[in-house]
């Protein structure tokens, strides 16, 4: 999961405006095995824990054509709305050891690198936020 388009420095600012102080929902399609969560798009060993996590930040990512493929933070990539983690998820296909879940994270807005649209298929795009650290469940 990519931003194809990074919102502007004020865009962020004035998003982090609407979160209040403890935090917001965000939702993020993984995959599901045995009790565990692990990111959809690698083949980590390692799940995410439960409680607080810190995201890799040391490198950077290169955003699709609408921002002409400027560089953001790496970070844990949430959708804001649970409708796009849901459209988003059935392009995802079950396999014999694993399924794949809808989790519910909490985010902080100090945790926030980059706010932006992603594809969530090939006809639409969704709100999607990056941080540098985030609690799953």
């Amino acid at each position: 999961m990519c931003l194809i388009k990074i919102d502007s420095k004020e865009e962020i600012n004035e998003f982090k405006k609407t979160i209040p102080t403890e935090g917001i929902t965000v939702y993020k399609v993984a995959r599901e095995r045995k009790g565990k969560y692990y990111p959809v798009f690698s083949h980590a060993q390692f799940p995410f824990k439960s409680g607080l996590n810190k995201a890799d930040t040391t490198e950077k990512i290169i955003a699709g054509w609408w921002n002409n493929h400027i560089n953001y933070q790496a970070g844990f990539h949430f959708w804001i709305n649970k409708i796009d983690a849901e459209i988003d998820k059935k392009d995802f296909k079950e396999g014999f050891y694993f399924s794949f879940k809808i989790i519910e994270c909490k985010i902080k807005k100090s945790w926030i690198t980059s706010v932006g649209m992603n594809k969530i298929n090939d006809y639409l795009l969704g709100k999607t936020v990056v941080t540098n650290k985030a609690i799953f469940p």
